[in-house]
């Protein structure tokens, strides 16, 4: 397995619900790579836990 590039924070999606995480390639494919908050039941709650864990990187 070659694990290339890893991605910035975005919401994603699983089966699960939406989360913010990371997803890297590998071996030329996007795979989910880290899950950064909980499950969310909305993309919108999932976007705004991205812009508010973005906030606190900038502190």
């Amino acid at each position: 397995m070659n694990i290339g590039h890893i991605s910035e924070m975005k919401v994603m999606r699983s089966a699960a619900g939406y989360y913010v995480g990371t997803e890297a390639m590998v071996d030329g494919m996007p795979m989910p790579y880290e899950r950064t908050s909980r499950y969310f039941s909305t993309v919108d709650q999932a976007q705004q836990e991205l812009t508010y864990l973005m906030e606190r990187e900038k502190e």
